[in-house]
């Protein structure tokens, strides 16, 4: 199981006005890193990744995303919504709708990005009990004040630790621990800060000039 870090081998991912993707790819670290490609402010802000591995968790948001599929083959599943999945093929984008919880199940590697309002609003993780579907566990935030992939880890951990979380109160089934293979969220978190730092500096030297 990841540690939620990994040496990265290369300069690390960089946020500014233009977006070269297949450049920024080559520099993620795992799966759903979600990272911030362009410059901080921007609405809406696209975030890149590399899938390979299921989602960890259901997600939803307060406010409407889109994914776009540049490569590969995914499954994505729905909640609470009319239609219970979709098929991405390259080149496919899906709406999603605001509270709609959503999961991503790569038919191997998936080149993704997501698009988000700026400021993001809240998102919600939640765990289901897959015998029954009754929701097990979950999580709000802002992620507009918190960092979501800090979010992202913290909760898995919790949700591993507590077999109470994963134990389901309708049909009594015990989910076993969700799998972090190939996710490397707190190397992201820092590479994030990193990026934040330097585009902060880039804008101060430019004020003195």
């Amino acid at each position: 199981m990841s540690d939620g870090k990994q040496q990265l081998q290369g300069p690390l991912a960089e946020r500014g006005r233009f977006l070269n993707i297949f450049g920024a790819a080559n520099r993620t670290i795992g799966s759903y890193d979600d990272f911030p490609v362009l410059n901080p402010g921007l609405d809406p802000m696209v975030y890149l990744s590399r899938n390979r591995v299921p989602q960890p968790f259901w997600l939803s948001s307060d406010k409407d995303q889109t994914i776009l599929n540049l490569s590969g083959y995914c499954r994505i599943e729905f909640k609470d919504c009319e239609y219970n999945y979709m098929q991405l093929e390259p080149g496919d984008a899906v709406y999603l709708p605001a509270d709609i919880p959503n999961r991503l199940i790569p038919g191997g590697e998936c080149l993704q990005l997501r698009f988000k309002a700026e400021p993001p609003g809240h998102e919600k993780i939640s765990f289901y009990c897959q015998r029954c579907n009754h929701h097990l566990y979950g999580k709000s935030f802002d992620a507009g004040e918190e960092i979501a992939q800090q979010v992202y880890w913290e909760t898995c951990q919790e949700y591993n630790r507590d077999q109470p979380s994963r134990t389901c109160h309708n049909c009594g089934e015990v989910a076993p621990p969700v799998d972090l293979t190939d996710i490397f969220w707190l190397q992201v978190v820092e590479n994030i800060c990193k990026a934040n730092e330097a585009y902060n500096t880039r804008r101060r030297d430019r004020s003195r000039r």
